[in-house]
């Protein structure tokens, strides 16, 4: 877990956006004031390459439930191999969901570096929603195939925890945008249309992620609707003008 002990420090010496305080039980050399901004960079890339990881493990967990179904092929070893594999992706989502919500939560300048924390953001919660789905397809009231995976936690992880750090970090992004910018309102509304591009999309997934995780819970019997909040616009108010025409503007399905 070095990465999130990293990313823990990195929101000690930045701040962080909810003002949360923080506590380190290890030091590391190499974040100093001036590595700060490029460590986050870094970190934030090094998520990305787990979550491709993730991604292409759900690609195949879809293959192998193919083979578990067919008849002759998929026996009660196979069956709980996938099991195994199943309950190791979601602890590998959970353990990332915990890093991006400490990564986003950092109180570091709009760029490059919370263009890309949006990416992951995007991205995770695109997992998320494929993984409930995959589960949706394997689950009835009788056998509640997420039950004994831990999915449980990446849905109370994702549901609401990362949820309120994203809202919190596209506050945050607005604000710093709209404080004591001097420039030109054509260039001020590219700049911030740029950096925020993924906001949409971000805000698709999560919405998508809520309705299948009400989905699974009607299908399964399961009541999973207490670890969602319902809908972004309940949680916050976007306020800067040219953001919200970014918004409307975009389409978060491409």
């Amino acid at each position: 877990k070095i990465l999130d002990q990293l990313c823990i420090e990195l929101c000690k010496n930045l701040g962080t956006i909810d003002d949360t305080e923080i506590e380190i039980r290890e030091t590391f050399n190499i974040l100093t004031d001036a590595t700060m901004t490029q460590a986050h960079n870094i970190f934030n890339n090094s998520l990305k390459t787990k979550l491709n990881n993730a991604s292409w493990i759900l690609g195949r967990l879809k293959a192998e439930q193919i083979v578990a179904n067919t008849p002759g092929i998929g026996d009660e070893k196979f069956r709980e191999s996938l099991k195994d594999k199943e309950r190791s992706l979601c602890r590998q989502l959970s353990y990332s969901i915990q890093t991006l919500q400490t990564l986003a939560n950092a109180n570091i300048e709009p760029g490059s570096n919370t263009d890309l924390t949006f990416k992951n953001l995007h991205h995770l919660y695109n997992i998320v929603n494929n993984l409930t789905k995959y589960f949706s397809a394997k689950s009835t009231p009788q056998n509640p195939a997420f039950q004994a995976v831990k999915f449980i936690q990446v849905v109370q992880l994702a549901g609401k925890p990362l949820k309120t750090a994203f809202y919190n970090l596209v506050t945050s992004t607005e604000e710093k945008q709209n404080s004591g910018r001097k420039t030109d309102a054509v260039a001020l509304k590219n700049k911030v249309l740029k950096e925020t591009k993924f906001i949409p999309k971000v805000i698709y997934e999560i919405e998508q992620f809520n309705k299948e995780i009400l989905v699974l819970g009607k299908k399964s019997g399961v009541p999973l609707d207490s670890y969602v909040k319902h809908s972004i616009t309940r949680d916050f108010r976007i306020k800067h003008p040219q953001l919200v025409e970014g918004l409307e503007r975009l389409d978060p399905s491409q």
